[in-house]
C-alpha cells in the first residue's frame, strides 16, 4: 500500500479542491473516508488552506467527511468544524 505521504507531496490544495468539489455531497461511504483521509493529510503542509475548505463545506458534507479530515487535529480544536445549529 501506498503512503498517503507520499501521495500527497506534490499535491496542491487549489488543484484537490477542483476534484474533491463534486464528490464532497456524495452519498457513499468509502468515498466520503477517502475524501477526509486525502485531506487530513493534506493538512499537515497546508492547514490553513484546509481548514478554510472545511469551514466552507461543514455544513453541507457528511460528518464522515469532518471526522476523518480533523482527526489528528486537537479535540476541542476540531469541535469548530461541526455543523452549525
Amino acid at each position: 500500500m501506498v503512503e498517503l505521504d507520499k501521495l500527497t507531496k506534490n499535491l496542491k490544495p487549489a488543484d484537490t479542491f477542483v476534484l474533491i468539489e463534486a464528490l464532497m455531497l456524495d452519498d457513499s461511504e468509502y468515498v466520503q473516508k477517502g475524501i477526509g483521509t486525502l485531506l487530513r493529510g493534506l493538512w499537515k503542509k497546508y492547514p490553513a488552506q484546509i481548514e478554510d475548505f472545511l469551514m466552507e463545506w461543514k455544513d453541507q458534507c457528511s460528518r464522515l467527511i469532518i471526522q476523518y479530515s480533523t482527526e489528528k487535529m486537537d479535540k476541542e480544536y476540531r469541535k469548530k468544524f461541526r455543523k452549525s445549529k
